[in-house]
């Protein structure tokens, strides 16, 4: 069915902001010990009681830890409640009737909230708030008040906020599985289960090659770098021969050692493009698509994104799949912004990890193009980083 609004994901981060209630001030808009230290931000000096409609239905010790602690440290002026969710309720019934100022909704329905002109656009409001930080001139230009939210926006405004890396997807083309005859890939798949799903899927059929699986490998190499160490504090050394990434490397690199796969380039573009356009290629990890592919002519599903066997110790956070969006109804939108901007983590990321991110992901290339192995090439992507340290041009 054609909609009116094709809606569009980008990753660009929203501008500077600020509000009619607030003023500037020295805040923490960081991510934390260990983070970089954040410049000043605009931080809210007057109390303001939000509520939230979390669709995800975060348990108490998550939602405390992901929403209400963080905001105390970043907003500590603003509070925020969730809206009583009771069993059997749809959460679409909630948001009619008890008017929330911000709601955190899955992906999915997005664009049917959006056709039904239940979000607010928030452009207006973006525009406003930034006109009001530059008259301030007390922000320098890249600072970014929403600590690394995504905007996702159509040809006729702004209707979500992603959280950073939150969007990330393995996408199928379900065609291609119903011709071969195999189960659709369902959450909670591992890497392991994607490499047998990637050799049952490349194949040869009446003189069309189809690839089992592609990526947006940039995305991904980013996508594990929040969840472990780029670079070791104490040393200022990279730090890549690590128990984590070796094994991770290795599950990833062991999908495309299937014969008969190929090794896209690290555009983000190339492997998205051929699976949406040309149809060969079963699955693609990478970042949020939208509009749905099947507006495109495609029969696609969408599920996040395979898992390590190795588990990941840590706090609990935001849910992945869903967008923060503002209900028309919202009585402060302003500061619904203001919320999500202390409640989204976006790693502040150093010289010396964005580096060693770099020339890891060179490296892992040559690693799948079969010119070297994981552990040469993590020791001479760590060499290479040690070496621009050294002449200075890593500071």
């Amino acid at each position: 069915m054609q909609r009116k609004s094709l809606l569009a994901i980008t990753a660009v981060l929203i501008g500077t902001l600020t509000a009619g209630c607030i003023q500037t001030s020295r805040g923490s808009w960081g991510n934390g010990a260990g983070s970089t230290p954040a410049y000043a931000g605009p931080v809210i000096q007057q109390p303001v009681q939000l509520r939230l409609l979390d669709a995800s239905r975060m348990p108490a010790d998550t939602f405390k830890s992901a929403v209400t602690d963080l905001l105390l440290k970043r907003q500590p002026m603003i509070t925020i409640e969730p809206v009583a969710y009771p069993e059997g309720t749809d959460w679409r019934t909630l948001l009619a009737g008890e008017s929330p100022d911000l709601a955190l909704i899955p992906l999915s329905e997005l664009e049917s909230g959006q056709a039904a002109n239940e979000w607010l656009d928030l452009s207006g409001v973006i525009q406003e708030m930034t006109v009001e930080v530059r008259k301030l001139g007390q922000l320098p230009k890249d600072t970014d008040p929403l600590n690394g939210a995504e905007k996702i926006r159509s040809t006729e405004g702004t209707y979500g906020l992603l959280p950073p890396g939150k969007g990330a997807s393995l996408y199928f083309n379900k065609d291609i599985f119903d011709k071969f005859g195999i189960p659709y890939p369902a959450e909670g798949l591992t890497w392991g289960e994607t490499k047998e799903l990637t050799a049952r899927l490349t194949r040869v059929d009446r003189e069309i090659r189809y690839v089992g699986f592609a990526a947006d490998r940039s995305l991904l190499l980013n996508h594990m770098s929040k969840l472990a160490p780029l670079a070791n504090p104490q040393s200022e050394r990279a730090q890549l021969m690590s128990e984590r990434w070796i094994p991770w490397l290795a599950a990833l690199k062991s999908v495309y050692d299937v014969p008969g796969m190929e090794v896209e380039g690290m555009g983000r573009d190339l492997s998205k493009n051929r699976f949406i356009q040309k149809g060969d290629v079963a699955m693609w990890a990478g970042n949020f698509i939208y509009p749905p592919l099947e507006q495109m002519q495609r029969r696609v599903g969408r599920i996040p994104l395979p898992s390590f066997d190795i588990k990941l110790e840590g706090i609990p956070g935001l849910p992945a799949g869903y967008v923060f969006v503002v209900p028309k109804t919202a009585r402060h939108p302003k500061e619904a912004l203001y919320a999500v901007a202390g409640i989204v983590t976006a790693p502040s990321r150093s010289r010396l990890e964005a580096a060693a991110l770099g020339e890891l992901g060179l490296k892992f290339g040559d690693v799948l193009a079969g010119q070297k192995d994981l552990n040469t090439a993590f020791r001479e992507a760590e060499e290479l980083v040690e070496i621009r340290r050294k002449a200075g041009q890593i500071n």
